[in-house]
């Protein structure tokens, strides 16, 4: 059983913010929509999404200030913390993306992974792997490709610049790849809230 001393301010902090469904906080008035439909919503919406990347961050910080007591009770250095980050990782990205869907669309959440990425991979591996990311989205044109792209930057870049401490890199790489599988699951494609365009 968890005591006190485990279940530490931080880790409270991180659970709700890195748990928090966005689902929860966005108006069914922005329907989900593929890469090139639709224009970007207003109001509330843009502003739970602009916020987005901000909470996550804070979440993942708070984690990695209060995760000391979990990894030491679980133990095997740093594939204990592997187990930490990878774990509270995968059921952050599939709360994330479950949160938000419809017959067409699951949330893609590529805002939120790229802060987490950040914050458990360091500026050094994150960065390219967001930009791969971002990169080949932008070429296919459909939001997929994000997930699978800055996975597998921190799969191999993670392991090549720590290699002493290279589990935690492919935890959270592996858990980065979970939101198109999901859609896969799901039977949907990856969208993101949009206004509807008239033509559409």
């Amino acid at each position: 059983m968890l005591g006190s001393r485990m279940l530490n301010h931080w880790l409270l902090t991180a659970f709700v913010l890195l748990f928090l469904p966005i689902g929860l906080l966005l108006p069914r008035s922005s329907p989900l929509a593929g890469y090139e439909r639709g224009t970007w919503p207003g109001g509330w919406s843009i502003l739970v999404l602009l916020l987005d990347p901000f909470r996550a961050g804070i979440g993942a910080w708070c984690l990695l200030r209060g995760m000391g007591p979990l990894v030491d009770r679980i133990g095997f250095l740093h594939t204990g913390e592997a187990i930490v980050l990878g774990c509270v990782f995968f059921v952050g990205v599939v709360l994330q993306t479950v949160s938000r869907m419809d017959e067409d669309y699951v949330f893609a959440p590529f805002a939120y992974v790229g802060a987490v990425l950040i914050f458990f991979c360091g500026p050094v591996v994150a960065l390219p792997a967001i930009v791969l990311g971002l990169g080949s989205a932008m070429a296919m044109r459909v939001w997929t490709p994000f997930f699978f792209g800055a996975g597998m930057v921190v799969l191999i870049l993670g392991p090549i610049t720590n290699p002493q401490t290279w589990q935690p890199a492919i935890a959270v790489g592996l858990a980065c790849m979970v939101p198109p599988l999901l859609a896969v699951m799901a039977g949907r494609h990856m969208g993101f809230p949009r206004r509807a365009s008239p033509l559409n």
